[in-house]
């Protein structure tokens, strides 16, 4: 049986902290870019999250996904490459469908384990930007992060 769109969700953030490592090697602007892009993405999950948790169709949690996703092969492609980073913005626009998404988790006899997947996913997407935003000198000395374009 295919993955869900909910569990492809899971399985990008699983895959983009694989990369940790090359997302580390960037200089600090870039791994402050890198910090506020996880952490929003993170956020934009967590919010489709806790809107599929309450039985509500998540449009503006997946309307803020969405955004984010297209933002996806510009923030990552120059550390993970063009075809990696072509799969996991397929796997992310598959969960950029409100009611495809909605169906899915209601209709599940395992909501326990897609709300897992989706706590995973918030998990992991968070650590890797917190870990890129305390990475390095000058971000430790507390400068602050300023929103992504069009945030």
């Amino acid at each position: 049986m295919p993955a869900s769109s909910l569990e492809l969700l899971g399985f990008t953030a699983r895959r983009l902290i694989q990369f940790e490592k090359r997302f580390y090697e960037g200089q600090s602007e870039r791994r402050r870019e890198l910090s506020r892009y996880f952490q929003q993405l993170s956020a934009a999950i967590e919010a489709l999250h806790q809107e599929l948790g309450r039985q509500k169709i998540p449009h503006d949690a997946v309307r803020e996904l969405a955004r984010l996703t297209s933002l996806l092969p510009a923030q990552v492609e120059n550390e993970i490459g063009t075809s990696e980073t072509g799969r996991l913005h397929h796997f992310l626009v598959q969960a950029c469908d409100t009611e495809r998404v909605y169906r899915e988790y209601q209709g599940t006899e395992n909501i326990g384990y897609l709300s897992d997947e989706l706590q995973k996913a918030v998990i992991l997407l968070r650590a890797l930007g917190q870990g890129l935003f305390s990475h390095g000198p000058d971000i430790a000395q507390g400068h602050p992060l300023p929103p992504l374009p069009g945030y």
